[in-house]
């Protein structure tokens, strides 16, 4: 399954410990959203994220997690 950037960013920014508590907040994300694109991206990020098996799922996070703490240099 392909997700675009917009989706591994929404990911990272809302990387919580595991699946269910990452597709909590990212359903908070998307009650809060105004623009109609963003909630968009972040229905398709939630759509996507449900499809994936745990532990596969959990594991997908904390790499996406991982990648992004690597490229902007953070611990």
């Amino acid at each position: 399954m392909k997700f675009t950037q917009s989706e591994l960013e929404l990911i990272y920014q809302s990387a919580r410990p595991d699946k269910d508590a990452t597709l909590t907040e990212l359903r908070a994300v998307r009650r809060a959203a105004k623009e109609p694109l963003t909630k968009t991206i972040v229905e398709n990020t939630i759509d996507k994220l449900l499809e994936v098996p745990e532990p596969e799922c959990s594991h997908f996070i904390e790499d996406v997690k991982a990648c992004f703490e690597g490229e902007n240099g953070q611990p």
